[in-house]
């Protein structure tokens, strides 16, 4: 049960299939992965379909609570996928199993505090440099694209980090500038073979963001879904005496 429990918690972006709805700032499980884990099940689908139908009887609320998601299956496809949000999922588990609601509780905190970004604050040129205004990148770096927008309250960048740990990238700022840095590492080699297209950058990147108003440096928040990154910026809000 432990060792189960622990092998879950260092690998569970396979082991349990999940999701950022980052409109309503909520992490969606997959159920029969949960179920897997907790009943050991052979036929953890066949099991959730049948507790689920006993759910509709007793606990109707709860199954009303579920989500169906597509998430990807073994087989590389997508396919709609029951799930639920933290709470429910923990619901759940108190029905068939509450032994394991201590090591659940466990997981969940440690994906939503997950190691992101590192972000230092600082006024040092050389972590701020307007690239907007110079393209020319100094030669160690390579260009990171990204998409950017604004609301009122806040800003929001986007990456593509493929082939990065999120926890490997570092975020500069002083309120006003913004710059990403980080390296994508090549976990393969190839020996005695040659490329026959090598047009993926390996090496440190770097993007280097005027804002279009100040932020509080202090509420920076990010997170990383798919391999895309997210960091949202909050707004200082400027009052005119």
């Amino acid at each position: 049960f432990l060792m189960d429990t622990e092998n879950m918690l260092e690998n569970k972006d396979t082991e349990i299939r999940h999701f950022f709805d980052e409109k309503t700032d909520n992490w969606y499980f997959s159920i029969v992965d949960v179920i897997s884990i907790i009943t050991k099940s052979s036929d953890p689908r066949n099991y959730w379909k049948v507790f689920k139908n006993r759910l509709k009887k007793g606990q109707n609320q709860l199954v009303t609570q579920c989500n169906q998601l597509k998430m990807i299956a073994n087989d590389g496809k997508s396919y709609l996928t029951d799930t639920g949000n933290e709470e429910t999922i923990l619901e759940i588990i108190k029905l068939i199993s509450p032994e394991y609601i201590p090591q659940f509780k466990l997981y969940f905190n440690n994906l939503n505090h997950d190691v992101g970004p590192k972000v230092i604050y600082t006024n040092d040129p050389s972590d701020l440099s307007d690239c907007n205004k110079n393209e020319s990148y100094p030669q160690e770096y390579g260009k990171l694209l990204i998409d950017g927008y604004q609301t009122n309250d806040q800003i929001i960048i986007k990456a593509m980090i493929g082939g990065i740990s999120a926890q490997d990238i570092s975020l500069f700022t002083n309120g006003k500038i913004l710059t990403i840095k980080g390296e994508r590492t090549k976990t393969f080699n190839l020996l005695n073979q040659k490329y026959i297209y090598e047009e993926i950058y390996w090496g440190n990147f770097f993007r280097s963001i005027v804002l279009p108003s100040e932020i509080e440096t202090k509420k920076i928040i990010t997170n990383c879904n798919n391999q895309i990154l997210t960091i949202k910026l909050k707004k200082i809000k400027k009052v005119f005496v």
